[in-house]
């Protein structure tokens, strides 16, 4: 299934994460590798084996997918902007520049991940977004989103979306709900 733009909102920018000199980790420390592997990688493990496939929506540099790489099958990791780091390029990870509208492969996923970029989404619809993870997602597989708190909350921020109702209407299963140390990012795992 390929997704059309509805229109691009220009306020959501192109997701672009900031990097330091060496292009190696975020400057933003609650994205940062540090983060990942202290709070968020703990919670995602459960939910894997290394017989897994991951696709990494919105990889930017491909740090992340590159930390995950050593626990799963195969990545495939998508971004429309951003290159890929080449100290990250590992032999198991396949770094495609597309937009998710326009990601097509036949593969189906046991684990799809939203790192900092879900709120893009909007640029398609929520709701159309979430039929194509549908499509996209092996029989029991999740989907892991990693996102600003506010974006889940009833605030009207720039990227809002609400969560609960796109559970139902993709007919998932909220698996762990879980706010970070410093209080402003959350994991969600759904099945």
């Amino acid at each position: 299934m390929r997704l059309d733009f509805k229109e691009q909102d220009p306020r959501l920018g192109k997701g672009l994460q900031r990097y330091d000199s060496n292009f190696l980790d975020s400057v933003d420390e609650n994205y940062n590798l540090k983060i990942f592997h202290e709070e968020v990688l703990p919670i995602i493990l459960p939910f894997t084996n290394s017989s897994d496939t991951l696709l990494d929506v919105g990889c930017g540099n491909g740090r992340i997918a590159s930390s995950l790489s050593k626990y799963f099958y195969r990545i495939h990791a998508i971004d429309p902007y951003c290159e890929v780091n080449p100290s990250y390029i590992g032999k198991n990870t396949i770094y495609i520049k597309s937009f998710f509208g326009d990601f097509e492969l036949s593969d189906r996923y046991n684990i799809i991940l939203f790192y900092g970029s879900f709120y893009l989404m909007n640029n398609y619809t929520y709701e159309i977004t979430f039929e194509k993870i549908r499509d996209l997602l092996s029989d029991n597989g999740k989907l892991i989103i990693y996102d600003d708190v506010r974006r889940k909350s009833r605030e009207k921020v720039i990227g809002y979306y609400d969560l609960d109702s796109l559970i139902k209407y993709g007919n998932f299963t909220m698996l762990v709900d879980h706010v970070i140390t410093n209080g402003m990012y959350r994991i969600s795992i759904l099945k």
